[in-house]
């Protein structure tokens, strides 16, 4: 299935549940226009593509490097778009280089090449879960796991931005379309020193994923019922409270003054 085929499909993926998580106006919104992709989208798709699509990568291109403030190099990178075939895909010699480092950090961590091997990468998976159509596109799948390729700045921290990145509801997600019961993490740094981690989902982080996805997908058949899509509490007045850790806020203050 090519990605046009399945990113056209109208059924519900992690992506759309991430997005109606912060209203099913923004859902709607992001359903119709797409958001921007960023450089740094960018530089995990293409290495995503050489990691898991080898032949797909062919197409990539790396563009020479050219000063298109002048005349010369607007010229010369004109030239170069102009011979390339219409699948071509250009990515930068600095991305390059940093994607040819990152494949080699991998390869280097056995736990990775392990995972990454015995399997099907880019498993695209259809299936109907009370009465809404879902979808769901997986980096690599093994008979025992789903492996999910991660790339990020700085991987110390993956933990602590899990749940604000909302990968234990992708985690659900997939696991709930499959009949997987494991579901790991390979994370890969993007700037020195282009380090790898390998971080196994435990039940508590998918059981949290579990839950808020019913009350999502609960949500969602509501408003698809109605075509009702409003935006945060429909309107209504929310209330703001402050949590616990906040009453000793201010004595930290005062200790530093």
């Amino acid at each position: 299935m090519t990605d046009e085929e399945y990113f056209s499909s109208p059924a519900v993926s992690s992506s759309d549940l991430k997005n109606f998580m912060i209203s099913p106006g923004h859902y709607k919104y992001y359903k119709q226009f797409q958001k921007d992709e960023t450089p740094a989208m960018r530089l995990g798709k293409m290495f995503h593509r050489f990691l898991l699509e080898p032949e797909r990568a062919k197409t990539i291109v790396v563009s020479p490097v050219f000063d298109r403030r002048t005349k010369i190099g607007k010229e010369g990178y004109a030239e170069f778009i102009d011979s390339l075939p219409s699948e071509a895909e250009i990515i930068t010699s600095e991305d390059n280089e940093k994607i040819q480092t990152m494949l080699e950090r991998v390869n280097d961590t056995p736990k990775a090449r392990e995972l990454l091997s015995h399997g099907e990468s880019e498993v695209c998976v259809f299936w109907n879960e009370d009465g809404l159509e879902c979808r769901a596109k997986m980096d690599y799948v093994r008979n025992d796991a789903i492996i999910d390729v991660k790339t990020t700045v700085f991987a110390g921290n993956f933990e602590s931005r899990a749940l604000a990145n909302k990968h234990h509801i992708q985690a659900s997600h997939y696991l709930a379309g499959t009949d997987k019961q494991e579901f790991v993490f390979v994370v890969v740094e993007t700037s020195p020193i282009f380090g790898v981690r390998i971080i196994k989902a435990k039940p508590k982080f998918l059981l949290k994923g579990f839950d808020k996805r019913i009350e999502l997908m609960a949500k969602f058949k509501r408003c698809s019922t109605d075509n009702y899509w409003p935006t945060y509490a429909g309107g209504e007045t929310e209330e703001m409270d402050l949590p616990d850790w906040a009453d000793n806020y201010d004595e930290a203050f005062e200790e530093i003054e």
